[in-house]
């Protein structure tokens, strides 16, 4: 009886350790197909931040996109999320987003993230649209978020391959 209880045991410690390493897993946008944004307001700029397909590993990992301190959004795999915002100075930054698997995960693999890695300051025009795209760079034990300012061409062609992120926050 007490092997059976041992078992049992083993096989739930297993699994609940699986479950918390795939915290991120299921990191996919629910949203539709790309679709352009109007503007809200003409005195504001529109901001597309997309993460487009071409990441080999640790695609699964979500990252939280910061504008002027204040989250955003989590970045998503193959998504892409439209915002809108004042005129002037815009500081982006993006990090891994912390989810118990995560930690995990951060803590036995990630030996040198670098999470300074990802920020950016861009002047941004009223009427103006911008394109930010994200792709982490994989090292042999870490990634290194990144962010790009992407030509409004390139951008608007990647983004057509992505769906609408959808916050739930």
């Amino acid at each position: 009886m007490n092997h059976h209880y041992s078992f049992s045991r083993s096989i739930l410690t297993c699994v609940c350790l699986v479950l918390a390493l795939s915290g991120c897993a299921f990191n996919t946008p629910q949203g539709p197909a790309f679709l352009p944004h109007a503007l809200s307001q003409s005195g504001k700029a529109l901001i597309y931040v997309y993460r487009p397909k071409g990441e080999r590993f640790g695609y699964d990992r979500a990252y939280s996109l910061v504008a002027n301190g204040r989250i955003v959004t989590d970045l998503l795999h193959e998504g892409y999320f439209p915002f809108e915002v004042e005129p002037g100075k815009l500081s982006l930054a993006a990090d891994l987003k912390q989810t118990a698997g995560q930690q995990l995960r951060v803590g036995l693999l990630d030996f040198s993230l670098r999470p300074d890695a990802a920020k950016m300051d861009i002047e941004t025009k009223a009427g103006s649209t911008y394109f930010i795209m994200f792709r982490p760079i994989t090292h042999t034990f870490s990634f290194e978020p990144r962010l790009y300012l992407i030509a409004n061409d390139v951008g608007e062609r990647e983004i057509r391959a992505c769906k609408l992120i959808v916050n739930e926050k």
